[in-house]
């Protein structure tokens, strides 16, 4: 096997911090084994062990480089047709006690939350108790906005609704906890309105995922953890994951989440008023718990076809100007290196920021856990998928190394 350069490997992470995306057509996740190249389905066993363990140790140095360079702190995890290459983790669960982690410590998961939310609403979907093309005050009377907007507006980001966050941080008490339940009661007393017409376009918005956790909780007839726990995690034997319960607080083996600043160092930000909402953040996991996840959303017996189509098919095709886009849950895009879809979800809350890609076409997936939220790694999380993909296909890969040159220390985040 031809060995791959380290300044091959810093020219990618360069590159692919500056590209962009293009038009891209959804590969549904259930078709990605049948879409598997001829080698990667008939591979040369002791060839492709080798490679295998290339990649593993390749991918382990950029993981220890970035934790030796103080860029992050926590859980990592990579894998290829369903089988895990690579699982580590660093650095402490509480950096003031200095204690250790291992795998089975859980972060809180921030955004990435989303992806499990919207499965939830997919289940009730198809046992018929929820139709996402109806308006949302159907099913929540007491919604205070349009009718025009429907459940599925809500799971595309495409409602216009205001942002809770905001309004809450400047019109609730912050010594009581804000939960799902004051939503439409905050937005009637404060008269909020809608930034746009339903449909009209995409808005990143966490009162989105906060509503759908209460249709989750009315339509189940089960709070949102307790659903989420028996249909979601107690199957897929994600024993570690939980949805925070503002009453009970964070059990034992949770991580705390830090931010760094030079006038006070690594400091814990501690749960706030805010950590009452959940949907839309809120759920605790693991990386391995994670990826029980990301492999059950393969299989005919965890959602239907039909589901998975919905979920992973972007609202409108990705173009050069709209970089990217949501499916139901899910964020898609299309990398311009190497030609390969992305499905993924990215987080950041108080102390955590996480990442969860899965490469469909490929069968690749990178879960990146990390309890501080004040560095970003993303650009790493790229580089790591694009050099593995180097390595199975070559011949699409022309960079000049000359032309780029090592550049990851002039180009850190």
């Amino acid at each position: 096997m031809k060995h791959v350069s380290n300044n091959f490997f810093w020219t990618l992470v360069f590159f692919t911090s500056t590209v962009g995306v293009c038009m891209v057509t959804i590969i549904p996740w259930h078709s990605a084994k049948a879409g598997l190249s001829a080698h990667a389905q008939t591979p040369d066993i002791q060839g492709q062990a080798q490679i295998d363990e290339y990649k593993r140790s390749e991918i382990e140095k950029i993981f220890d480089r970035a934790y030796d360079e103080k860029r992050f702190n926590g859980q990592v995890l990579y894998a290829e047709n369903g089988q895990i290459l690579l699982q580590k983790t660093y650095g402490f669960a509480d950096l003031q006690k200095k204690t250790k982690m291992d795998n089975s410590w859980r972060f809180q998961l921030s955004s990435t939350s989303k992806p499990f939310t919207a499965t939830a609403i997919l289940k009730l979907y198809e046992e018929q108790k929820i139709d996402i093309d109806k308006p949302v005050k159907h099913y929540l009377p007491d919604f205070p906005f349009s009718d025009a907007i429907t459940v599925k507006h809500l799971l595309q980001h495409r409602s216009g609704l205001p942002d809770y966050i905001h309004l809450a941080d400047k019109n609730w008490d912050k010594k009581t906890t804000f939960t799902n339940r004051d939503l439409s009661p905050l937005f009637k007393k404060v008269q909020a309105k809608v930034k746009f017409a339903a449909g009209a376009k995409f808005d990143y918005c966490n009162t989105n995922y906060a509503y759908l956790a209460l249709l989750v909780e009315k339509y189940s007839g089960f709070t949102f953890a307790y659903y989420l726990k028996t249909k979601i995690f107690d199957p897929l034997g994600m024993t570690r994951t939980f949805v925070y319960n503002h009453a009970k607080g964070r059990p034992a083996e949770t991580v705390k989440g830090y931010s760094y600043s030079r006038r006070r160092g690594y400091y814990e930000r501690p749960v706030e008023f805010l950590d009452g909402t959940v949907g839309d953040k809120g759920i605790y996991s693991t990386a391995e718990d994670l990826f029980r996840f990301d492999q059950a959303l393969l299989s005919d017996d965890f959602l239907s076809e039909k589901s998975r189509s919905l979920m992973l098919t972007p609202a409108e095709p990705l173009c050069e100007t709209h970089d990217n886009d949501y499916g139901l849950g899910f964020r898609i895009k299309r990398d311009t290196v190497c030609g390969d879809v992305r499905v993924f979800h990215n987080g950041w809350w108080n102390g955590f920021r996480s990442y969860y890609v899965h490469s469909p076409k490929n069968e690749k997936t990178l879960i990146w856990l990390n309890n501080r939220s004040d560095v970003t790694l993303a650009s790493l999380v790229d580089s790591i998928l694009i050099f593995s993909d180097s390595l199975d296909h070559p011949e699409k890969y022309h960079l000049n190394e000359e032309r780029f040159g090592d550049n990851f220390d002039n180009h850190q985040q």
